[in-house]
C-alpha cells in the first residue's frame, strides 16, 4: 500500500495566462512541485506549508484536489517507497524573498504548457494540463 504525500501546484494568472511555479528537487535534477508528509491540520494546511517552506509563496488553496499519482520515492540509497501524492492548486498572493528552503532548491514561473512540458512525472504534467480548466472555472 502506497504512503500518502500531499502537494501544491502554485500557479497566478498574469495577462490572462496562468503561470506556474515549479520548484527543484534537492538534488536540483528535476523540476517537480512543492509537497510533504501528512502534517497535522489535514491535507490542505500540508500542501500550503510545504509550498511555503519549498518556494515561499503562499496564497489560497482550493478545497478540491486535481487529483492524484503515485510515484517511487528514495529514502536513502537503497531504500524506495511508492507514494500516492494528492495535489491541490494554490493560487498565489504573496511570495516572500525568504523562506526555509531557498538555499536548497531553485523555483521558477513557467507558462503552463511549459510547466507541463518540464515536470519530472508525465502524471504530473497532466494534473498541470487539468489546472487550466480548474482555474478558469473558478
Amino acid at each position: 500500500m502506497p504512503r500518502q504525500q500531499y502537494g501544491a501546484i502554485p500557479f497566478r494568472v498574469r495577462k490572462d495566462a496562468i503561470e506556474v511555479m515549479l520548484v527543484t528537487s534537492r538534488d536540483m535534477d528535476q523540476w517537480i512541485i512543492p509537497k510533504g508528509w501528512p502534517k497535522k491540520g489535514g491535507p490542505r494546511h500540508t500542501a500550503e506549508s510545504e509550498a511555503y517552506e519549498e518556494s515561499g509563496v503562499r496564497g489560497r488553496v482550493h478545497r478540491k484536489p486535481l487529483g492524484s499519482f503515485k510515484y517511487k520515492k528514495k529514502l536513502d540509497r537503497k531504500k524506495r517507497v511508492r507514494i500516492e501524492l494528492k495535489v491541490y492548486p494554490l493560487a498565489v498572493t504573496k511570495q516572500a524573498k525568504q523562506f526555509p528552503e531557498r538555499k536548497k532548491r531553485g523555483i521558477r514561473w513557467f507558462s503552463l504548457k511549459e510547466a507541463a512540458k518540464r515536470c519530472s512525472d508525465p502524471a504530473l504534467g497532466r494534473l498541470i494540463r487539468k489546472l487550466a480548466k480548474r482555474a478558469h472555472k473558478q
